[in-house]
């Protein structure tokens, strides 16, 4: 698991799970729960999972549904795209365990992102390596 997801590489943990405890609210959610659903547009789409962990899923065109990501304890939770894109999520965010998670409102980290341009840059950089190393093994 320790390459699982790669982008973890490009933060410092210890920094992303003070300001979601400090910043944040401590949210608990059932197994089967949604940390955010596809589609939707909200405030508050980042966090840091103190307890548990989620699974992405997105429903192909036949209906079938396909798990694309995990995130586990100890690490930041959320729909990057989304939070900085400012648009609907793009997959299904399910606790895939009873889970707790510090929840942040885009505002601290639009606001965070402003300020720090290159702890932006990092996190961007690090979901590049991991989509292109899944394309790239996709193709193998």
């Amino acid at each position: 698991m320790d390459k699982f997801n790669l982008y973890i590489d490009k933060i410092d943990l210890n920094f992303w799970r003070e300001l979601c405890t400090k910043e944040g609210k401590l949210r608990s959610y059932k197994k089967g729960e949604y940390f955010l659903h596809r589609g939707e547009t909200t405030k508050c789409v980042w966090g840091f999972i103190k307890h548990g962990y989620f699974k992405y899923s997105v429903i192909d065109s036949e209906g079938n549904i396909h798990i694309t990501g995990f995130s586990f304890c100890d690490t930041p939770i959320g729909d990057y795209s989304s939070l900085v894109m400012n648009t609907p999520v793009a997959a299904d965010i399910i606790a895939a365990k009873d889970s707790e998670v510090y929840v942040c409102n885009r505002n601290i980290v639009d606001e965070l992102f402003e300020k720090e341009p290159k702890l932006h840059s990092a996190i961007s950089d690090g979901f590049f390596i991991q989509a292109y190393d899944s394309f790239l093994r996709a193709g193998a």
